[in-house]
């Protein structure tokens, strides 16, 4: 487990990506929105990014609960965010987060 240190977006007019690093080096990615990515990604930075930074990233469950007891708008945002930091890849092995502890 590890703390959230960065929630970065990137996005075109069509689609919106966020990013999610931990102080551990790992990153995981996620899509945001599919149209309007500009304003949604502008949403995730007001009313996600500030309720998930510096928080662990273990329990995700809790995590999202965090965010929509916070903001009881837009939550398929942290879907989103939660994809992002469950896809995250060990930088050592390559292996998914979810699949346990690091091989290496």
């Amino acid at each position: 487990m590890a703390r959230i240190v960065g929630v970065e977006t990137f996005f075109t007019e069509d689609v919106a990506l966020v990013r999610v690093r931990t102080e551990d080096g790992h990153e995981g990615w996620g899509q945001v929105a599919p149209y309007h990515a500009d304003i949604i990604a502008l949403v995730l930075h007001r009313q996600v990014a500030p309720h998930v930074l510096g928080q662990d990233d273990g329990d995700l469950t809790a995590l999202g609960e965090r965010v929509l007891e916070r903001e009881h708008k837009f939550p398929d945002l942290t879907w989103s965010a939660r994809w992002a930091v469950w896809t995250r890849r060990c930088g050592t092995c390559g292996a998914s987060a979810w699949a346990g502890p690091c091989a290496s």
